[in-house]
């Protein structure tokens, strides 16, 4: 039972190297986690990861996107799961790419904020992924699976963070935030890079995802394929972009309407992608292959729509932290199925786990759940009662059908400098009457307030302060 703690404790940032910081996660490795994760003698599934990078909640069909064709993902709503309240735990990515690679809070540990090169030189040996924290990666190659991760890393650049030293067998792709039409700076296996010239990134993750499913065909597999869009900057090929021609032609079109274009024509890229990747599942044999598909947060501010949700990437308001999320496993699920219960993508681990014929060590103190008993129906139950975030000043806790938000007012990054980034009052909505969180029923229900309040203060009481503090872009 969590003691209740009646006013937040103060909060620092720390940089300095004595800090230690709490960790309730499992820290043995080799046979001692072996040993807790049972194996089966059955075929196992391989497991793939399909991370998206600021897409915006209304951009795909299966989500109700008009302007935009993505055939491709969609199927994985036709056959599989698509879920309406599915979160991440952090309105930006590299924090939210830590609690999907965990199955933790990533506060807890105090990945709080982004890993950028511009925080003070004194923080870069700690921004990261402490080495303490166990990654879906680690639990996986216990259970005898290869593994392999593609595409944006963003969770330390430190070579005791890269994604070799995290469980993964391979990596291709970028540390850092990569652009388009740049190769990736790192390939553990070695191979001549590809040439510069008509490089694009999206097209180039894609062509290493096919080539990894084929080279471990005969074993089992996890592939964390992380594309970078339709992260900015805006960039697409002509090949693309010829799919979204401009709405009249003889006018000049806004800046607006060419960045929905050249949102698009990235969108259907990796569209493109994803419908490769499952080909190559097909034609391995591998279509029980069980698939997740997300967004990293919500969808930037430049050509992304989060309709009906309110805000976008940065923001703690639904818009920011609701994601996309389809689930297909060929076999098991149904297909055309809705899930509407609120999920997380702390979720992802522990179901992968299980799918893999293991078991998660109580000790290991997940955050997230197994999925699976719910979508069979053996369950019939939300897999969370309570959801939690946790970025600089602004916070929320999702109670049931109640929201509770201390959110951003101001346009910016929230997180990045609480003098650009206001903090307004708490406010609170109820999400099955009003997705738009539109109308604050704060004055109406104060004993809700209160309740999630204390809810809220009793979580945040366990979390750790942060490693290092947010990028201020003021006066840098």
């Amino acid at each position: 039972m969590i003691k209740k703690h009646n006013a937040m404790p103060r909060r620092r940032f720390l940089c300095d190297a004595g800090i230690s910081v709490l960790s309730l996660c499992c820290t043995t490795a080799g046979a001692a986690e072996a040993s807790a994760l049972e194996s089966s003698p059955a075929r196992k599934p391989n497991i793939i990861v399909i991370l998206a990078d600021d897409l915006g909640y209304q951009d795909t069909g299966a989500y109700g996107c008009k302007d935009i064709p993505t055939p491709h993902i969609d199927s994985l709503a036709r056959n599989g799961v698509r879920f309406t309240d599915a979160y991440i735990t952090s309105p930006v990515c590299s924090p939210s790419r830590a609690g999907l690679l965990t199955g933790r809070y990533q506060q807890r540990y105090g990945f709080e904020f982004l890993c950028d090169i511009r925080v003070p030189a004194d923080c870069a040996a700690k921004m990261g992924l402490p080495a303490a924290q166990k990654t879906i990666a680690d639990r996986l190659k216990a259970l005898g699976y290869v593994t392999g991760a593609l595409g944006k890393w963003h969770v330390g650049f430190e070579a005791q963070f890269l994604p070799t030293q995290r469980g993964f067998d391979e990596f291709y792709g970028h540390p850092e935030q990569p652009r388009y039409k740049e190769p990736p700076p790192v390939d553990t296996l070695s191979r001549p890079p590809p040439p510069k010239e008509g490089y694009y990134g999206t097209d180039d993750l894609t062509d290493r995802a096919v080539d990894f499913i084929r080279r471990h065909k005969d074993e089992p597999f996890f592939l964390y394929l992380a594309y970078q869009a339709v992260h900015m900057p805006l960039q697409a090929p002509e090949k693309y972009l010829a799919r979204f021609p401009k709405k009249e032609s003889g006018r000049k079109e806004t800046q607006e309407e060419k960045n929905r274009r050249l949102y698009a024509a990235m969108t259907s890229a990796m569209d493109d992608g994803i419908g490769r990747v499952l080909q190559s599942l097909q034609e391995t044999g591998r279509e029980d292959t069980l698939i997740f598909f997300l967004s990293d947060n919500g969808g930037h501010k430049f050509s992304a729509c989060n309709l009906p949700l309110r805000g976008k990437k940065g923001d703690v308001w639904e818009g920011g932290i609701r994601t996309p999320l389809l689930v297909q496993w060929k076999g098991t699920l149904n297909g055309g199925d809705v899930f509407r219960h609120p999920v997380s993508s702390l979720d992802i681990l522990p179901t992968a786990i299980v799918a893999a014929a293991g078991k998660i060590d109580p000790h290991c103190k997940l955050d997230g759940v197994d999925l699976l008993p719910y979508l069979s129906g053996k369950n019939s139950t939300g897999p969370h009662e309570t959801l939690y975030w946790r970025f600089g000043p602004q916070w929320a806790v999702r109670h049931g059908d109640w929201k509770l938000v201390q959110g951003r007012e101001g346009k910016n990054l929230a997180g990045q400098s609480p003098q650009i980034a206001p903090v307004g009052q708490m406010r609170l909505f109820n999400l099955a009457e009003d997705i738009g969180e539109a109308t604050d029923l704060a004055a109406e229900y104060p004993e809700k307030v209160r309740e999630l309040r204390d809810l809220y203060d009793q979580w945040n009481a366990q979390l750790a302060d942060p490693l290092w503090p947010p990028y201020l872009p003021s006066g840098r």
